[in-house]
């Protein structure tokens, strides 16, 4: 018995610890050296770093490192996305109003609807492809697109396909709306609310908000907050409507759609984190050690790229990404100036 775990022990060793050390380094270079302006965050560097070992280290190494990455890639993504409702309190988004409430379902639902329609009709992608690019820009970037993936089947190419074209659109938005804002004289609840409704990544809104207004920073992210919420009601309703099958189209043992276990540890997250009154440096804590796990996911994500593949596809990828950069600009109009 103790020979067993030890040698299941030895098999995840390497992968872990490389992913663990990628994504160390990832967060240390973020709080350090990155300035906050740049918008990059510990999930951007720690893909990068993985794409590029990905195509460096020998086979023999990535062979050796295979089972703690997929162990990274999985369960700790997982892990990651149920802690990610620490970030989230149901007071904190009663507090914000049903405008805002109605935007982010407007924003969301509406944007998913348009990438499941105009991927396979106008630019050939498959519906698992466009709607992991529709849940990425309509909710919160990089941990959505892994969520969703998990529901979907999808391949890791169509992950990660997805997730370029999520961290390009969110950069531009990131650096574009804030400009805008200020050349067109825009209000600042106004404005916050369409950075926080509009942009992908959390850390994008946080830079974008930062760049407008310090004091648009609460309203950005609150209505924000709104959106990743709408991960649950998201990942239900495709997991309901997602054929058993595997990313082949291989049909596998027919059963009942089960709710993923990590969407209702976030719900219950969520619900259960405000009662426990947590001390400030607890609730860090944890909050950093979720945003370690899925920095350690991203980073076996990205040694899974392949770039060739990935460039291949990516025509039609950053084409509907465009589209969807395009109508949430729009989307951001309309909220801005209301």
């Amino acid at each position: 018995m103790l020979s067993r775990i030890s040698a299941r022990l030895q098999a995840f060793l390497p992968g872990t610890a490389l992913a663990l050390l990628v994504a160390l380094l990832s967060l240390w270079l973020v709080v350090t050296w990155i300035p906050v302006s740049a918008g990059l965050t510990p999930l951007h560097l720690s893909l990068i770093a993985g794409c590029l070992l990905a195509h460096s280290l020998p086979a023999s190494w990535q062979s050796h490192c295979a089972a703690g990455l997929g162990w990274s890639r999985q369960t700790l993504l997982r892990l990651g996305i149920a802690l990610y409702g620490l970030q989230v309190s149901w007071s904190d988004l009663a507090a914000l109003g049903p405008a805002t409430l109605r935007d982010s379902i407007l924003v969301v639902f509406s944007t998913i609807g348009l990438a499941a329609w105009a991927g396979p009709r106008l630019l050939g992608l498959n519906r698992r492809e466009s709607l992991l690019i529709g849940v990425g820009n309509g909710i919160c970037g990089a941990a959505a697109i892994m969520a969703a993936s998990d529901t979907l089947r999808a391949r890791q190419q169509e992950t990660q396909g997805a997730v370029a074209g999520v961290m390009l659109f969110g950069t531009l938005s990131m650096l574009l709306y804030p400009y805008l804002a200020s050349l067109l004289h825009l209000s600042l609840h106004g404005t916050a609310r369409a950075l926080g409704g509009t942009i992908q990544e959390v850390a994008q809104v946080l830079v974008a908000a930062r760049q407008f207004d310090a004091d648009a920073l609460p309203a950005a992210i609150g209505s924000k907050m709104f959106r990743v919420i709408l991960l649950t009601p998201v990942i239900l309703l495709l997991n309901r409507q997602t054929p058993v099958s595997d990313a082949d189209g291989v049909r596998a043992q027919s059963r009942p759609a089960a709710v993923p276990w990590f969407i209702l540890a976030f719900i219950a997250v969520i619900t259960v984190h405000p009662l426990l009154q947590l001390s400030t440096n607890a609730h860090a804590n944890l909050i950093r050690a979720d945003q370690l796990m899925l920095t350690m996911a991203m980073f076996a994500l990205g040694m899974q790229m392949q770039i060739p593949a990935l460039i291949k596809g990516s025509r039609r990828t950053l084409g509907l990404g465009a589209m969807l950069w395009g109508w949430l600009t729009l989307c951001a109009a309309l909220i801005a100036t209301n």
